[in-house]
């Protein structure tokens, strides 16, 4: 029964890490695309202005 336990214990642990590990690459990812995203937006803006000085 005890080393049941144990063994749940150890493969809970293992699934710990690997959740925490998704986590941050997710993160990571988000934290990318926020940085694109910015961009974009700040493209957008330009590209609007000059469409409005144009017209």
């Amino acid at each position: 029964m005890r080393d049941v336990k144990q063994q749940d214990l150890i493969a809970e642990r293992k699934k710990s890490a690997a959740y925490r590990q998704e986590i941050e690459e997710l993160r990571t990812k988000v934290a990318n695309l926020a940085s694109i995203n910015e961009v974009l937006l700040d493209e957008n803006r330009v590209l609007k202005a000059k469409i409005t000085a144009l017209g």
